[in-house]
This record gives structure tokens, C-alpha cells and sequence, in this order.
């Protein structure tokens, strides 16, 4: 109905994100970058086949991915480790970038990308649209 929004919240470390929107389901998720995790045995679990191959040929690093796919994950309503299927037949519908908060790097996307603005209330963060190749 006309007037009413949705919203999709995330947070990584001391960092949040908030993505309000008129599209009926959206998504957005941050992360941090420096984080330890075993990548090839979540990818695994998380990613489909052409996901893996993608993120591999275009250099595309594990945390962007993982953001990519919990946005998706979060505006399907379902979570990241249901059956989703592969975000790439979508890649032209999201939106990242890379956020630097002093030495702390995170990836943020947001799913699907409207007519939208990053608007960011710290200015010590340095921000740079990610220009996603598509699949």
C-alpha cells in the first residue's frame, strides 16, 4: 500500500546498518573483514557451485559474498542457510560498499537496490561504492 516501507537492520563489530526502503522485502548486511573463520568450509555450506566459481574467478573476497548472500537471505525472509538458490541471476539488483572506520574494514550490500542513498552520521568513515562484475 501506498505510504508504507520495510526495513532490513545489520550490525558487525561496532558498526550498524539500517536499510529503509517503499520495495516490499529488502535486505542489507554487514561485515567485517578481519574476522577468522574456516571460508572454504562455510562457502560450502552457505554458497551454491556457481557462487564459488563467481567469487573465484572475479576475486570476489569470501566477506562480500557473505554480505551478498545474507542480504538476499534477509529479504527472502528464509535465512542464508535455507535452500535459496544462487544470487548471481540478481547480482544487478545489489548494491555494496566498502566501509573504513580507522584501520576496521566491512563490506556492506544491501538487496534489492531501489533508489537509494548511503547516507552515513560518522565522518570518520571512508566509504567507496563496490562495483559488483556481473555473473
Amino acid at each position: 500500500a501506498e505510504g508504507q516501507c520495510s526495513f532490513s537492520l545489520s550490525h558487525s563489530a561496532k558498526l550498524i546498518s539500517i536499510y529503509i526502503s517503499s520495495l516490499p522485502a529488502v535486505g542489507c548486511d554487514i561485515q567485517r573483514t578481519d574476522r577468522k573463520y574456516s571460508e572454504k568450509e562455510i562457502a560450502a555450506k552457505a554458497f551454491e557451485i556457481d557462487e564459488i566459481e563467481w567469487m573465484e574467478s572475479n576475486s570476489i573476497p569470501f566477506f562480500l559474498m557473505w554480505s551478498l548472500k545474507e542480504a538476499f537471505a534477509k529479504a527472502d525472509g528464509r535465512g542464508i542457510f535455507h535452500q535459496l538458490g544462487s544470487v548471481l541471476p540478481h547480482i544487478h539488483l545489489f548494491r555494496s560498499w566498502i566501509v573504513n572506520d580507522g584501520p576496521d574494514s566491512y563490506f556492506l550490500s544491501i538487496y534489492p537496490a531501489g533508489d537509494t542513498e548511503l547516507i552515513l552520521s560518522d565522518t570518520r568513515l571512508q566509504v567507496q561504492q563496490y562495483t559488483l562484475p556481473l555473473s
